[in-house]
């Protein structure tokens, strides 16, 4: 029983450890697409 609980509480570890990557990955790069795809042109942003 104790090795179907290690084995659960690693998967878990290892799950976790993927979202969380998978959250900062797109916590990094929303702010350069948003900036990127934005509608004005520079030249406005800079007036």
């Amino acid at each position: 029983m104790s090795r179907l609980l290690n084995h659960a509480r690693r998967s878990f570890v290892y799950h976790a450890a993927t979202c969380l990557s998978l959250v900062a990955v797109i916590f990094v790069s929303a702010p350069s697409v948003l900036y990127i795809h934005q509608p004005q042109a520079p030249e406005e942003l800079l007036k």
